[in-house]
């Protein structure tokens, strides 16, 4: 990864739109990043981790989230942090913004704003969204976590040390990731959950079989049964114990035949005696039958008077049937004429009413139409005030706007003011120093270039503060800034007062006043619509009822011309159905109307009398029939006596089901028994196989663990690691050579003696002055300093051999120079000088007179108040 530019915005210190253009500090080399304290140099640092990876640099993370933006910036100020870099040959923009408070865009106020982040292939234009997702791009991209970009690409201030005495455990996350050596973790892991798996199979098999030798249980007759029941308590190998088993099958069949026999004897004797019984049962039920049918004929044969009395009631209602027709029609007719009456009656009473309604009616309507005539001048009442109501809503606003628009003009022309007096003064500084400048360049004899004397007797002092042409501009800047603010707030308040003008003439050729609250307006319009429906309401509803009322006399008088035809249709019909009823009275015999209301039934009374006498007859017929079938089936036996031949049947259906549930039990062990012997000969060798799969994994994930009791305790992963890291500290050595002219080595600490314990990935270190190996925590501040930047670059070297995703084209160290002697110093920047040719690039944080002195390249940081302001010098 290599920076091709930085833009910050309300970031740390930055209050302004910074922009760092890494490309004019060359393709390659050692740039300086320099300036006073606190002035935002580490800001830089913080800046580029956080672009990548979300937080600051450093393993402190100094600052995150909230505290990232600018004290300095203003409230409508956008903090964010903008990266363009270079990776594996294409370039990528990382854009993103902490949480922070922002003013609103709309209102007053600030509102928060969220953090986000973004990524995007400038090759490819594939773009990732989102502060965890572009994190995790990033990650994936560049194969280093920021905890890892911390100790191989940004060494953030006070970290040197860390790099040199990091635990084993960390640095076994970090060669993970560097060379990919996660793979042989991943298959000691696998090794490891096969090995469990494979010791729970056999674990399983052994419960199965254990499981199965509990359940056989044989009988005490058997000979052998103590000493089975012994070898399978004791789990015993299945070799003594499946012998015996075989036996107990062969004796259980043996047992199985002699119950067979038995079974079949008690089989033959039950099924004799339950035919027995069924037939004395048949004989028993049939007695019990007739006993029943007899009793029930008697019963029948005690209805024929009721029937008799039944079938002489039939002809005078058959009779009765042919008048029923004529007397129906009587009726409906004399119904007719009742309810016709009553319609006649209805209709007089409803006339009379509407008759008695209409005086009231027509007032009504007459004083309704008076009022509705004078809705024309309310209506154009309310079309005044509408049309005012808008006007006297826009004049109160605008005048308060006019007053803020005046002071508004008013402070931009002080600011305006202001800002022309200090760039007045600027101008005159500016200019008194440039003649300073001149006349310090002044030599007797040499013209001037200014007058072209060649004396100089008064020449000008120099500035005691100059200034440069940058801040003139910007005070240039900031008065025609003033000067714009004053034109606009000027224009903002001519614009108001014409409107207001506007407004009030508007007013007046309505004859309103512009003091009028527009509440009033509003008030009077609704009682003026209010009125006007009410006297519209009232007249519809007037004229709608007078309709009403013509309309319901006109329907009375023919209703009551309807009713009287229609009474006098009824009685004609009446007369002519009651004659014919007299009629047919005569023709069937009755003598008058109450001997026949007295036969009358209905057709389907008469048809339920004549099926009872029907029903009656098949009834007695089929009793009779009943009683006769039975006497003649039952002539010559006798009534059985049950409960003894049942008493006998019970004795033999138990010896029977006794025979039958020891043949099932016999039968039962030998299924079970013959299961057992068959599953365990099964178990038996499925055991055999799975342990001595289970045995070679387990060998074989111990030796790969390091946990094997006959090797060293050093893991698979871990001896890849360690061959890479002999690899980096070898490089790390070539470095350390020329910063300590030879005085210390490095080398990976050696395997333990016991093979207790797990070789790691720490280090020591050979002092040549004393000849002994110490651990690298006793390094002094500068000896520790210089260690851990060979190392840096060791890694830095082994990891640009690795033909992987991880590329290291730029390095970022921050202070550490202090604690180096000035031959160490010198040793130092010879080392990165000759790490940097090519197109590696090395970024350099220090205060260290002699860095600015011999690196040409640099980022100035100065801090101002308004915030740090940079520029590169190349």
């Amino acid at each position: 990864m290599k920076p091709i530019q930085l833009i910050l915005s309300g970031f740390g210190p930055y209050a302004a739109h910074t922009t760092v253009d890494f490309e004019k500090l060359g393709p390659g080399g050692i740039y300086l990043i320099t300036g006073d304290t606190g002035a935002g140099k580490t800001a830089l640092f913080d800046a580029i981790c956080f672009a990548l990876y979300g937080s600051a640099s450093g393993s402190g993370e100094r600052r995150t989230g909230r505290s990232l933006r600018s004290d300095y910036a203003s409230a409508d100020t956008m903090t964010f942090v903008e990266l363009t870099f270079r990776h594996l040959g294409k370039t990528y923009t990382v854009q993103r913004n902490p949480e922070y408070e922002r003013a609103k865009h709309i209102g007053y106020g600030t509102t928060k704003q969220t953090a986000d982040a973004s990524l995007i292939c400038e090759d490819t234009q594939k773009c990732v969204t989102g502060v965890d997702a572009v994190t995790k791009a990033i990650t994936a991209l560049l194969g280093l976590t920021r905890a890892q970009f911390s100790q191989t690409v940004m060494i953030a201030q006070g970290e040197f040390r860390e790099i040199l005495t990091a635990k084993s455990d960390d640095r076994k996350k970090l060669f993970q990731k560097l060379f990919h050596t996660s793979l042989y973790a991943d298959l000691q892991l696998r090794l490891k959950e096969d090995c469990t798996a494979k010791k729970s199979a056999v674990d399983a098999l052994e419960q199965e079989i254990s499981l199965l030798l509990r359940q056989i249980r044989p009988e005490e007759d058997f000979p052998q049964a103590e000493e089975l029941l012994r070898l399978c308590d004791e789990d015993m190998a299945l070799q003594h114990i499946m012998p015996i088993l075989r036996e107990l099958l062969q004796f259980e069949k043996s047992r199985k035949k002699q119950l067979d026999a038995q079974l079949r004897l008690a089989l033959k004797e039950l099924n004799t005696q339950t035919a027995a019984c069924s037939a004395a049962e048949q004989v028993n039920r049939d007695f019990d039958e007739l006993r029943r049918a007899q009793a029930k004929l008697t019963a029948h044969l005690a209805k024929k008077e009721s029937m008799d009395a039944l079938t002489e009631r039939l002809l005078p209602s058959r009779k009765a049937l042919l008048v029923l027709p004529a007397y129906q029609t009587a009726q409906q007719a004399a119904s007719f004429l009742q309810e016709q009456n009553q319609a006649y009656t209805a209709a007089q009473n409803a006339l009379a009413a509407t008759t008695q309604k209409t005086p009231a009616v027509q007032k009504e309507l007459q004083e309704a139409t008076a009022a509705n005539d004078q809705c024309d001048t309310y209506t154009a009442r309310i079309t005044v005030l509408e049309r005012c109501l808008p006007l006297v809503q826009q004049y109160h606003p605008m005048v308060k706007q006019m007053a803020k628009a005046q002071s508004a003009m008013e402070q931009a022309l002080a600011e305006s003011r202001l800002a022309d007096e200090r760039y007045s003064r600027m101008k005159e500084r500016f200019y008194a120093g440039q003649y300073g400048l001149i006349a310090a360049d002044l030599q007797e004899g040499f013209p001037c270039p200014v007058c072209g004397a060649t004396e100089h007797p008064n020449p000008a002092p120099p500035a005691e503060e100059p200034i440069s042409r940058q801040d003139l501009e910007q005070a240039e800047a900031r008065r025609n800034l003033a000067l714009d603010a004053l034109n606009r707030a000027e224009k903002a308040y001519l614009e108001s007062r014409q409107h207001i003008a506007h407004l009030t003439e508007e007013l007046q050729k309505q004859q309103i006043s512009e003091q009028t609250h527009p509440q009033e307006l509003s008030t009077e319009i609704q009682k003026l619509q209010k009125t006007l429906q009410a006297i519209r309401q009232r007249f519809r509803l007037a004229s709608e009822a007078h309709t009403a009322l013509i309309a319901q006399q006109t329907s009375a008088a023919n209703a009551l011309a309807a009713a009287t035809e229609q009474v006098q249709s009824a009685k004609a019909a009446w007369n002519s159905a009651q004659k014919q009823y007299l009629t047919a009275l005569q023709k069937q015999d009755f003598a008058d109307e109450a001997a026949f209301l007295s036969a009358k039934c209905t057709q389907q009374e008469m048809q339920r009398m004549e099926q009872t006498v029907t029903n009656y007859q098949q009834e007695t017929a089929a009793l009779q029939s009943g009683c006769d079938t039975l006497q003649k089936r039952l002539r010559g036996k006798e009534y059985a006596d049950l409960q003894a031949m049942r008493e006998r049947l019970r004795a033999m259906r138990l010896k029977q089901e006794a025979a039958q549930q020891a043949a099932n039990s016999v039968e039962n062990r030998i299924l079970s028994h013959t299961e057992t012997k068959d599953r365990l000969a099964v178990l038996q060798k499925q055991r055999k196989a799975e342990s001595k799969e289970y045995t070679v994994l387990l060998d074989l994930y111990q030796t790969i663990a390091g946990q094997s009791a006959q090797k060293a305790k050093l893991s698979f992963e871990t001896y890849v690691q360690q061959y890479y890291f002999r690899q980096v500290v070898a490089a790390a050595n070539h470095r350390l050579q020329v910063l300590t002219d030879g005085m210390f080595v490095l080398r990976c600490k050696k395997e333990a003696k016991n093979m207790r314990a797990q070789v790691g990935l720490d280090l020591d270190v050979l002092d040549r002055g004393t000849g002994h190996w110490r651990d690298v925590s006793t390094l002094s501040g500068g000896e520790s300093f210089m260690a851990s930047l060979a190392l840096a670059l060791g890694l830095s070297d082994v990891v640009q051999a690795q033909s992987g995703a991880v590329r290291l084209e730029a390095m970022f160290i921050d202070e550490g120079f202090g604690t180096l002697d000035e031959t160490a110093l010198r040793q130092a920047l010879m080392l990165l000088n000759t790490l940097a040719e090519g197109e590696r690039s090395i970024g350099i944080i220090s205060h260290v007179a002699e860095l600015k002195a011999q690196i040409d390249r640099k980022i100035v940081v100065k801090k101002t108040r308004q915030g740090s302001v940079l520029h590169i010098e190349n």
